[in-house]
């Protein structure tokens, strides 16, 4: 039944966040992104890695910590948007 397949969620505030660094901290990034609830909106693969995600508001710090502590302050997070989402529950 297609009632038995969907997937819960939560509506909620969230934050969308992008994250550009060279292609040797991009495992780090995919490491920490799930660890914080983070949904990936978009990569990119360019001269330098691009993310977009969208973590709920209150996963946001956080995730900024972790992203600072594990990469040394190196690969800054910057916030492009606020929306209400739909989210993974």
């Amino acid at each position: 039944l297609a009632v038995n397949a969907a997937h819960r969620v939560t509506i909620c505030a969230c934050v969308d966040i992008r994250v550009t660094a060279d292609y040797s901290q991009y495992g780090i990034i995919s490491r920490i992104l799930p660890e914080h609830r983070a949904e990936t909106l978009n990569s990119d693969f360019g001269q330098f890695v691009t993310v977009d995600a969208r973590l709920r508001a209150g996963d946001v710090e956080g995730f900024e910590k972790a992203l600072t502590e594990a990469t040394s302050g190196t690969v800054p997070m910057q916030i492009i948007g606020e929306v209400f989402a739909a989210m993974k529950a």
